[in-house]
């Protein structure tokens, strides 16, 4: 990877050895010459898998992962509210 096309960087731990990296890297198109551009990286202990996205996709991503965690955190409430019936609130994480 070449740094000088990097913008931005962002980086997310998920377990000891996983993280997912973000990158706000600019680029060029075969219409224009300039774009800038998401590119995602996961990484598994050493393997490393990088996806670049358009800053549409990127959004639709976005709203993907936020729709997912909605409908989790619902269904963690209602297991804690049968399980729990009188308890007023929660920490769901």
């Amino acid at each position: 990877m070449d740094d000088a096309n990097i913008l931005k960087r962002l980086a997310l731990r998920v377990k000891n050895l996983e993280r997912v990296d973000l990158f706000l890297c600019q680029g060029t198109r075969e219409d224009n010459n300039h774009a800038t551009y998401i590119r995602l990286r996961i990484v598994v202990q050493d393997k490393k898998l990088n996806v670049n996205l358009n800053k549409q996709s990127a959004a639709m991503l976005a709203i993907l992962l936020q729709q997912l965690i909605q409908e989790g955190a619902a269904i963690d409430y209602e297991i804690l509210k049968k399980a729990y019936p009188t308890q007023e609130s929660w920490h769901v994480y």
